[in-house]
């Protein structure tokens, strides 16, 4: 595709997906994103984010641009960002879960809530207050009067998609869809994760493990998080990180690792819409965890090739219910078995496939966070 169709593609997917209406998968709009990067570094789309207008809501200006994060998903990627912050002085890196919820913007007036504002287009979102009020686990009256902005994710739990939008394919497009509902019926069921902070007239940390020890002090959820010492960090640690993150058991849905230098550049995050010294690792695979329940066998030009039947989820915005074990070696190395918990993966593969027995820990050959 010449630069044209590339970001007109782009710009398809970017509306679809802001918009609760998803047209490819996190992989493929990666690769198309990669492919503009790469091919044509000069794009302005580069610098822009998404749009998550919808019509019937008041435009509210940001005070600050409110932007996104530059994407790695390669050991080789997190080597460059390490470099980059080394070069810049910085001793620590933050690692946190990169929530898979809509972006929301909280002002604040003397410690109480006043408007709640989606990202938009980074320049200015959709002024959502009456629905915010009804979402639940933030504050309405911070312990602390500043006057200021919030900002964090608006979650869906796993546990509340069947009540809340059994029709809804996952939990973020169920987010978007609740949270801009005119009549907000729904967001009741909706909840917010906050991840940084920006009192007016001040720059009120230095660290960003600070900011998140402020932000649970006044009463909000945030995402876990954990500290690294950058002389010891490389790209290998970080994927290596990024799969055991992923393996933990939780109620709400992550897509991938959010590394910040531990020192804040507030000039880097308030020029850019994506800070030089944030950076999203992704897996390489759109992933999914599941159970098998059956394994069946088909023989085809005389092989015999076991094909896993598993608990019905959600994968690429599909309903999974089979899975590839390629043959019955590979099978027996990983030691998958009925009943056993698996992660699969739809990454170029027309049928899912298992990278990993969770049950028993073990690999298929090549998987990105080994």
């Amino acid at each position: 595709m010449n630069q044209k169709e590339l970001e007109q593609k782009i710009k398809e997917a970017q509306d679809a997906y802001y918009n609760d209406k998803p047209i490819m998968s996190d992989v493929e709009f990666d690769k198309l994103w990669d492919e503009l990067k790469n091919d044509y570094p000069e794009s302005e789309l580069l610098n822009e984010v998404g749009s998550d207008h919808s019509d019937g809501f008041v435009k509210v200006k940001h005070k600050i641009i409110m932007g996104s994060q530059n994407k790695a998903n390669t050991v080789e990627e997190m080597d460059d960002w390490f470099n980059k912050c080394r070069e810049v002085g910085q001793e620590f890196v933050l690692a946190s879960e990169k929530l898979d919820g809509c972006s929301i913007e909280l002002e604040y007036k003397d410690g109480k809530l006043e408007n709640g504002i989606t990202r938009g287009n980074g320049k200015e979102g959709d002024l959502i207050t009456l629905n915010v009020l009804k979402m639940k686990d933030y504050p309405k009256k911070l312990k602390e009067p500043i006057t200021g902005i919030i900002r964090g994710e608006v979650m869906l739990h796993r546990s509340m998609k069947p009540i809340a939008a059994p029709d809804k394919k996952n939990c973020r497009n169920a987010a978007s869809g609740l949270m801009k509902r005119l009549d907000g019926i729904g967001c009741e069921y909706l909840t917010i994760k906050a991840y940084d902070v920006r009192e007016e007239g001040k720059r009120k940390f230095h660290l960003y493990s600070d900011m998140f020890d402020w932000l649970k002090e006044q009463g909000f959820n945030v995402p876990k998080f954990k500290i690294f010492d950058l002389k010891s960090m490389n790209g290998e640690k970080a994927l290596k990180l990024m799969g055991e993150v992923w393996e933990e058991k939780r109620d709400y849905d992550i897509d991938g690792l959010v590394w910040k230098a531990q020192n804040i550049d507030y000039e880097d995050l308030e020029t850019n819409y994506r800070p030089e010294y944030q950076i999203a690792l992704k897996p390489k695979y759109t992933l999914a965890k599941t159970k098998i329940i059956d394994i069946d066998w088909s023989l085809k030009n005389g092989t015999l090739t076991p094909v896993a039947i598993v608990e019905p989820c959600e994968l690429c915005g599909t309903t999974v219910k089979r899975a590839s074990m390629a043959n019955p070696s590979l099978m027996e190395d990983m030691g998958v078995e009925i009943g056993h918990e698996v992660l699969i993966t739809k990454c170029g593969e027309i049928i899912p496939g298992i990278l990993k027995d969770l049950t028993t820990g073990i690999s298929r050959e090549g998987y990105v966070f080994e």
